[in-house]
């Protein structure tokens, strides 16, 4: 509540992420709610690796979501997070149509997701969900802190962060499907 002078002067508010935040749901709804009681603006980021029956409670409490979307080939998916998209793009459609305020981002990630047919299968899940952007997120190794702390080795630790040539030509390939880039 020290902060809602700051939020109401910017339009600002809370953002829940992790990890995953849904993993917390009954945890996250009553914070939700209680942000929503004092006027707080709300939004949440998740991967859509969650169960819809439960996620679909939030959304009263939410303004908006923040979708992360790594790669749509399934097997490439299965490969590199280790279990299937499924879920997630069937959660995304879902989402769409029942909420109207859904950003979805691709984390780009060089050598990983920055291929043009992984794009061009982004951009028309976009177009199929009514979307007309799509956010660009760079990748980054922020999160190895934590893993130094923990004695552990970071699975992506030979994944160097999309350089701006990368971004580029990441943003080029999703004009050329129609679908407005934006680059955070």
């Amino acid at each position: 509540m020290k902060d809602k002078p700051f939020y109401d002067e910017t339009n600002g508010g809370i953002t829940l992420s992790g990890g995953e935040p849904t993993i917390q749901i009954d945890f996250v709804y009553n914070l939700l709610q209680e942000c929503r009681k004092r006027g707080i603006s709300t939004a949440i980021e998740t991967s859509g690796f969650f169960k819809w029956d439960r996620f679909k409670k939030l959304l009263p409490t939410l303004d908006w979501v923040l979708f992360d979307l790594k790669i749509i080939d399934e097997k490439a998916h299965r490969d590199y997070c280790g279990q299937s998209n499924k879920l997630i793009l069937e959660n995304a459609q879902k989402l769409t149509h029942f909420f109207s305020n859904v950003i979805f981002r691709m984390p780009v990630i060089p050598s990983i997701n920055d291929d043009k047919l992984n794009i061009q299968k982004t951009c028309q899940l976009m177009k199929r969900l009514g979307k007309k952007e799509l956010h660009l997120v760079s990748y980054h190794k922020l999160g190895y802190g934590k893993y130094q702390m923990l004695g552990r080795t970071p699975l992506d630790k030979h994944i160097k962060p999309a350089d701006h040539k990368v971004q580029l030509k990441v943003k080029k390939i999703i004009e050329e499907e129609g679908i407005i880039p934006i680059i955070s």
